[in-house]
């Protein structure tokens, strides 16, 4: 065995909490492999990373690798079936993607451990027979111009192009890595090229086994593993391509002191400082850029953020580094600005470099260095087990530039303190580096030039020398310094002792009129951390527009407030959210334990005292109208779930309705709501992790006596928001516009009715069964959109089963085509043979009783039962339990009987998204297709208003 094999490395530094083995191996063909052996896994993970991202493509193709990326996954020499691979991996309860970057391209899978050795196997084929026939190139050349047609609008992906299309001209950077149907169909085919041919020599080229990184966890012990990866990869052919490295920075000096402006789609307003770096991945354990990023981002006092706050210039700030590819890098600050802020612009950018030069004055203090490396090392201590699939995906990029050794703590170390390596990156950070981009709708209608791929209207010109002569020469401010020391990091780790049988499920362990609390002590993970969950509830919050976004702005203001306060607790592992929903402000708080209880009694405090400010109040009711104001101009496919949860709700409000309300909302009025809302209330409290019964106890204790000034809730008062309950053999239809977005998008929802055990065992074992032939049919064959999908929706106690498609082709004919799929699953469901159900029952069953790597993930469960009041701890077994039982007869009643055109309990919402330019141009006859009229829903308070509710779900426990 070991004769295949050119290196093995076996002492590989591992958390003291991880209980999984590790091998790394270097192929005879040089590819390097990390095996990793964990005996608990319920699923298995493989990713592979190739060193041939979008900055390999040819200069007259771009976007070759990331069609190659696509191709791979569409028919191998053993296995040509194009969907068999994604086939094989959804029947054994599995997924994968892939992804193309600059300098590397990644494909991963996750599967039932059981069936690591067939996925394997079919995944392998990628790298060494992959078919590349010309019929699915075309094809798929049209699925990669669909994603890329997705992100034309998106403010993310056209600065990422501004900042790549303004490097050195001829710099890889430049590219446009996700290619279009022009570059990789049109242009080429005008110069006479044959993509198909440039595709294999590209493929042949750059995919090389001296290239490649491969991460594979199973159950198996680590020998197992590594003859399963031997046998299939070994086959793979070393081209002995030397890897890529790009040492000249795309940012020389003609690229740097440039002002950049550019005209977002959305209402934005931000500026962001881009400072060009060498490669610094060989001083892992130095991190210069962990300690410098650590202080420009800090945001307790002192900050640069606490000092623009203070002057209403900004909302958030964030630095750090950001790796372009091997050989270099960027450290960037991204500061989100205000409404007055925006006039300010070079006074920001000054303070910052006030900031810097503090830094460079007080030197580099080893006090912060040890603070900062205690963190990481207490994080690597007590770090959490990660999802097998995200796992294998992020080491086998690791592997291609970390010693192995030390390929899961680089992340953590940090024992080298040099301070001459931390004064140069500092000298890095200077005034005449600094490349300035802003952001703003202002500049629309100003700008001189367009990217040309994205259509994206910027301006690039060179700063001034004087304006970069003053950032130089600011003097010192006494309102920015370093940070104080962190009194919120933990120093006792102890595990409160277990009882002699602890329960498997939270306990309710106090319901009064004002409390209902909920205890689960962890005996699982066994680590110093918890989970705090308290919801106030009233229904104060959510009676019209106005009351539901005065909740939300308040718990804006509460953030905002909180911010220098908690911040400290977030670098030392502690963390809260606070939200706004329809019954109330819920907070969430996680992290290590220790400190958990002075968090949660200071948050609460601050809720019960809270005053807000009048210049804050102004800036965040102005951000929060932009909010309400840009979904007009999201992705169509968020559009259509957001209009899901409206149009089904009992009460709900749209965006343009929200905005308004917001208009009128002043400080008064919110100042009286905030008494309103804290003057009857009802809490529900979860505590879980590494606490004892007494101690939540004794903090709920504290609660209630903070709020001691609340009266209960009566019972009616405690009551959900019910389901809109759409009639039998019926059919409605949405329709909304989009100002921005060449594409449609209909989500086709399908309502079952009320959740039951056995129900929802159906409606998931149907969906196990056409997700893959939806995706199939709509995506791969048909080509109608790069974003489908099938999907379970669970709300307010009832079901659904849900298909997405966003597409560019009319809203009318890409539903007709969802219909057509429907109707086409029968024969789907009736050739199923027995095997093939079992096959699909154990990959429901795999991902119901997957047990949860961490805390969090356990806490989650926990929180779906409390937030929706099942309190069903064990909802995951008993389903399987009636999942076990169901026939084929089952899922073919269902079927008939209410997903098939004309079926008689049939509840159809169609919803619709549209850009403005397609509105009435697609039109279908509903007859010919054998589906109902749909009936347009163009008042939602009349629609709701004429239908009746499905009844509020019954709880699983005795309460």
């Amino acid at each position: 065995m070991e004769a295949s094999v050119k290196e093995r490395v076996d002492n590989i530094t591992k958390s003291p909490l991880d209980a999984r083995d590790y091998r790394f191996i270097r192929l005879q063909n040089d590819m390097k492999v990390l095996l990793i052996s964990d005996e608990d896994t319920d699923k298995a993970a493989a990713a592979l990373s190739v060193q041939a991202g979008y900055m390999s493509d040819p200069d007259t193709i771009p976007g070759l690798a990331h069609l190659c990326e696509h191709m791979l996954f569409l028919g191998t020499e053993k296995y040509p079936i194009e969907n068999e691979y994604r086939e094989f991996l959804i029947s054994h309860g599995g997924s994968s993607n892939a992804y193309t970057a600059t300098d590397n391209t990644n494909y991963y899978f996750d599967v039932a451990h059981e069936h690591l050795k067939g996925a394997l196997d079919r995944f392998a084929q990628f790298f060494l027979s992959p078919l590349f026939t010309v019929n699915m190139t075309d094809r798929e050349i049209k699925a990669v111009d669909s994603e890329n047609e997705k992100n034309l609008q998106s403010d993310q992906w056209r600065l990422q192009q501004i900042e790549r299309h303004t490097a050195k001209l001829g710099h890889s950077y430049t590219k446009f890595g996700t290619g279009n149907k022009e570059t990789l169909g049109t242009i080429p085919n005008q110069k006479g090229m044959n993509v198909h041919e440039e595709l294999l020599k590209f493929h042949s080229a750059q995919y090389s086994s001296n290239l490649m990184c491969l991460s594979v966890l199973g159950r198996e012990p680590l020998d197992e593993l590594q003859v399963m990866v031997l046998k299939h990869f070994t086959g793979v052919v070393n081209k002995n391509i030397p890897p890529p490295f790009y040492p000249d920075h795309p940012y020389g000096p003609d690229e740097l002191q440039r002002l950049i402006r550019y005209c977002p789609v959305k209402d934005l307003r931000q500026i962001v400082l881009t400072f060009p770096l060498a490669d610094l991945t060989e001083h892992y354990r130095a991190k210069p850029s962990h300690y410098f990023a650590h202080l420009i981002g800090h945001e307790a006092p002192g900050s640069i953020l606490s000092f623009l706050k203070a002057r209403g210039w900004s909302t958030a700030l964030a630095a750090g580094p950001s790796i372009g590819a091997k050989g270099f890098w960027f450290f960037k600050i991204n500061l989100t600005l205000t409404e007055e802020g925006q006039d300010y612009v070079d006074d920001i950018v000054s303070v910052v470099f006030q900031y810097i030069t503090m830094l460079r004055s007080a030197g580099v203090q080893q006090w912060i260095f040890s603070e900062c490396a205690d963190l990481s090392a207490m994080e690597f201590r007590f770090k959490d087990k990660e999802n097998p699939q995200s796992y294998v995906t992020t080491l086998s990029n690791y592997l291609h530039n970390y010693p192995v050794e030390d390929i899961l703590s680089h992340c953590y170390v940090m024992t080298e303190f040099n301070k001459e390596l931390y004064n140069s990156f500092l000298d890095c950070l200077q005034p005449k580096y600094v490349r300035l981009i802003v952001i703003n709708k202002r500049f629309e209608g100003t700008t001189s030039s367009v990217e040309p791929w994205y259509g994206s209207c910027y301006s690039s010109i060179r700063l001034d020398p004087s304006l970069i002569k003053s950032w130089e020469q600011t003097a010192s401010c006494d309102s920015l310094h370093l940070p104080a020391r962190n009194d919120f990091i933990p120093t006792n780790f102890n595990l409160c002792p277990l009882p002699d049988r602890p329960p498997r499920r939270p306990e309710m362990i106090k319901d009064t009129s004002l409390s209902k609390v909920w205890f689960k002590q962890d005996d699982t993970f066994r680590t110093p951390k918890a989970h705090i969950y308290l919801a106030l509830e009233t229904p104060a919050v959510f009676q019209d527009p106005r009351t539901a976004v005065m909740t939300k702005l308040l718990v804006m203001l509460l953030d905002d407030e909180l911010t220098e306060f908690t911040y400290n607790a977030t670098i030392a592992g502690m963390s809260y959210t606070m939200q706004a929903n329809s019954r109330g402000i819920d907070v969430k708080i996680k992290g290590f334990s220790e400190k958990q209880s002075v968090l949660l009694t200071s948050i609460v405090n601050k809720i019960v005292t809270f005053v807000p400010d009048e210049n804050r109040f102004v800036v965040y009711k102005e951000q929060l109208l932009r909010d309400f104001k840009n979904f007009q101009l999201e992705e169509p496919y968020k559009q259509v779930l957001f209009y899901l949860g409206l149009i089904c709700a009992e009460r709900g409000w749209t965006k343009e309705q929200s905005a308004d309300a917001l208009q009128s909302v002043t400080l008064p009025m919110l100042q009286s709501f905030i008494k309103l809302f804290l003057s009857r209330l009802h809490l529900e409290m979860l505590f879980h992790g590494n606490m004892t019964r007494q101690l939540a106890l004794e903090l709920v204790t504290k609660v209630e006596a903070l709020l001691v000034h609340s009266q209960p809730l009566l019972p009616s008062q405690q009551l959900l928001l019910r389901e809109v309950k759409l009639p039998s053999a019926s059919t409605y239809c949405f329709t909304a516009t989009n100002a921005v977005h060449c594409s449609c998008c209909i989500g086709a929802y399908y309502q079952i009715g009320m959740q039951s055990f056995r129900d929802n065992a159906v409606l998931e074992l149907f969906n196990q069964i056409v997700r893959e032939p939806c995706f199939d049919t709509l995506r791969t064959k048909e080509q109608l959109g790069y974003i489908v999908a099938s999907i379970v929706v669970y709300s307010r106690g009832t079901q659904g089963f849900f298909i997405l498609l966003q597409s560019e082709k009319g809203v009318h004919f890409v539903e007709s085509r969802i219909e057509q799929f429907l109707h086409d699953v029968n024969e789907v469901i009736t050739t199923l043979d027995d095997d093939s159900l079992q096959q699909h029952i154990k990959a429901v069953e795999v991902v119901k009783l997957e047990k949860p790597k961490k805390l969090a993930k356990e806490n989650s469960k926990y929180l779906s039962e409390i937030e929706s009041r099942h309190y069903c701890f064990d909802r995951d077994e008993i389903e399987v339990e009636y999942l076990k039982v169901l026939k084929k007869d089952d899922i073919i009643t269902f079927y008939k009987k209410q997903m098939v055109a004309m079926a008689p309990e049939r509840s159809k919402l169609s919803i619709h998204v549209v850009p403005a330019a397609q509105q009435g141009d697609d039109v279908t006859d509903f007859a010919e297709q054998g589906v109902a009229q749909p009936h347009p829903i163009n008042d939602l308070t009349s629609f709701r208003s004429g239908l009746s509710l499905y009844p509020l779900p019954e709880t699983s426990v005795k309460l």
